[in-house]
Parts: structure tokens; C-alpha cells; sequence
């Protein structure tokens, strides 16, 4: 899966497996997904992801105005959210 996925009745997005600098950019080209009102991101997929990913949970966030739901958060995403105080943003850190 190289695309980010967005089912619109569950508001759940479902994300490829490298999201970080190099491919958002791309990412972004090809899809317009951030005026979204996510609930819920699926980090299932993923195997690698950086700060950038950040930048789109916040940006997420601001759109649905409540915290979002993540599944699968990678540890060193947990490890940045941790060291920028962004818990607040995060609903629930769920396992599938």
C-alpha cells in the first residue's frame, strides 16, 4: 500500500507503510486527505515513521476539533509524542 486510505463512515484512515519526510510530500500530491475529519488512524501497515507524522496527527486534529484515536502507534512515535507533550491530541493508543 503505498496511499494513505480514508473510509469516510468510519472516519478512519489507514496508513502505508512509510510515512515520514520523504514520502508525505508525495503523499500529499496525490491525494487531498487533510481537510478529512478523522477519528481514527491505523498505524497497522506502517514499519517506519518519523516527526512529519506528527505534523499530520495535529493537523487532524485540528480539523474533527477532539482527540484521535490511534491503533498500532509505532514506539518511537509514542516516544515523540511523549517528549512533545502531544497526548492530549491522542483519544486512546489501541492494539489490533
Amino acid at each position: 500500500m503505498n496511499e494513505i486510505h480514508f473510509d469516510k463512515d468510519s472516519q478512519c484512515v489507514t496508513l502505508p507503510a512509510v510515512v515520514n519526510v520523504h514520502t508525505l510530500p508525495l503523499l500529499l500530491k496525490k491525494q487531498d486527505w487533510l481537510s478529512y475529519c478523522v477519528g481514527t488512524v491505523d498505524f497497522t501497515q506502517v514499519t517506519h515513521a518519523d516527526s512529519a507524522m506528527l505534523s499530520l496527527l495535529l493537523t487532524w486534529y485540528g480539523v474533527a476539533q477532539r482527540p484521535i484515536t490511534v491503533i498500532n502507534l509505532p514506539q518511537t512515535l509514542k516516544t515523540l509524542v511523549g517528549l512533545y507533550q502531544l497526548e492530549p491530541i491522542l483519544a486512546a493508543v489501541k492494539k489490533s
